[in-house]
């Protein structure tokens, strides 16, 4: 399904911020907080 398949995109995100020096851990944040944002409203109209 479209809406776990969106959670292990979240998953590996999350390890690659992890893994990024700290200078680039502002753009990775706020790209989780995008996805998790479009996650929310998939699930809403779902």
């Amino acid at each position: 399904m479209i809406a776990d398949r969106l959670t292990e995109n979240n998953e590996l995100l999350k390890d690659i911020a992890l893994n990024v020096p700290i200078r680039k851990q502002l753009p990775c944040a706020y790209l989780l907080l995008q996805l998790n944002f479009y996650i929310e409203i998939f699930r809403f109209k779902a």
